[in-house]
């Protein structure tokens, strides 16, 4: 009975290119799904931030209709850290985590697609061990409204806005 289920659900797939923090702020996003429920990751070749490892996103879109088409919900999050750059420096990782509500148009296998959502950052930045007297080695931890691209010094952006393009199979 599972497998029948199983076979009975729709399988689908997608490959695109945008810019928000379900493309890892800009880059190449993979989906794999069934049914509604689509699994997102998306990676960049390069961070906005000098210094920053290559980051990831992770995310899930629930299609409201049957043909990927229309309107979507999304959560996403993005994974970035900044390793020490010479043993005793500081090291930071950023997660940024947005809700979406978005609509995609299908043109036959390709699409395109935008949305707006709300957004939150957490960073957490490791004091080096040496030159910051009462703050050697602190961990210091700060909850943000709004996408930190560049984390505590950075910009904030109070929205995740996204666009991209790509194609469904």
């Amino acid at each position: 009975m599972t497998l029948a289920l199983l076979l009975a659900v729709p399988i689908h797939g997608a490959i695109g290119f945008g810019a928000g923090n379900g493309y890892d702020l800009v880059g190449l996003r993979l989906e794999g799904g069934a049914g509604p429920l689509t699994a997102q990751v998306a990676f960049t070749g390069g961070c906005i931030a000098d210094g920053w490892s290559t980051p990831v996103s992770l995310g899930l879109r629930w299609s409201f209709l049957r043909d990927e088409s229309g309107p979507a919900l999304s959560v996403h999050t993005s994974i970035f850290h900044q390793p020490p750059s010479q043993p005793g420096d500081g090291a930071e990782t950023l997660v940024m985590i947005s809700a979406i509500v978005s609509w995609r148009w299908r043109f036959g296998p390709l699409y395109l697609e935008a949305g707006a959502g709300p957004a939150i950052s957490h960073d957490a930045y490791r004091y080096p061990s040496t030159d910051y007297d009462a703050l050697n080695g602190v961990l210091a931890q700060k909850w943000l409204w709004g996408l930190q691209p560049g984390g505590l010094t950075g910009t904030s952006l109070p929205l995740d806005v996204e666009v991209g393009a790509g194609f469904a199979f």
